[in-house]
């Protein structure tokens, strides 16, 4: 019953688009994927004022360098629907775990309403937008084969690098519009902003 239920679902969210191959260098160890540390990242989230506060922070102490990632969970309303709200709240906070996991450098966290959450990562520049793509994808994949008996999900990422003249709220403005694309054009994916152009 539960493989008809998980392919109901499959097929609601539709065909994901293709995982790159596995880096192994980049995987998650089993160590690092403990499940009651990583859901401490949920409980200690800072809040929208204190996330930007800190994100501003750094970026006035000169380093010039960072990413902001904006993530929501594909069709969560289905999952509350389908599986319970009980059952929604857990897929919600694994998806920040393995979000934070798979971008093990993140400052911080902060929930910005519903399922959608903000991530800010500290010293990446644009160079580094194809590593962010790919770590997307591994979380996709492991969304949508969770270990856990909780069932198959996907997200949404958008995501915008800073430039000169940016802050936090004008960053996450950038990763929103981007993240608003990755629906548009099917869910379970990443755009990035770069220069008020999109990139694939």
């Amino acid at each position: 019953m539960r493989k008809q239920i998980v392919q109901i679902f499959h097929n609601m969210i539709g065909k994901r688009k293709a995982v790159p191959p596995v880096d192994t260098d980049a995987v998650i160890r089993p160590e690092q994927k403990d499940i009651p540390v990583l859901l401490s990242v949920f409980d200690s989230m800072a809040d929208r004022n204190n996330f930007d506060k800190m994100v501003n922070d750094m970026i006035c102490e000169g380093h010039g360098r960072g990413c902001i990632l904006v993530s929501d969970l594909d069709h969560f309303k289905e999952v509350n629907d389908i599986y319970g709200h009980d059952t929604g709240d857990a897929v919600m906070r694994n998806m920040v775990s393995v979000l934070y996991a798979h971008f093990a450098t993140c400052a911080c966290v902060s929930r910005i309403g519903g399922d959608t959450f903000m991530l800010w990562i500290p010293e990446f520049s644009y160079e580094k937008a194809e590593y962010v793509r790919r770590q997307v994808g591994r979380v996709n994949d492991r969304l949508l084969h969770p270990d856990q008996e909780l069932p198959p999900v996907s997200v949404s990422v958008g995501a915008a690098f800073y430039e000169a003249g940016d802050d936090c709220r004008s960053l996450g403005k950038k990763a929103n519009r981007m993240l608003y694309r990755v629906k548009e054009s099917g869910r379970c994916g990443c755009e990035i902003y770069h220069n008020n152009e999109r990139t694939a």
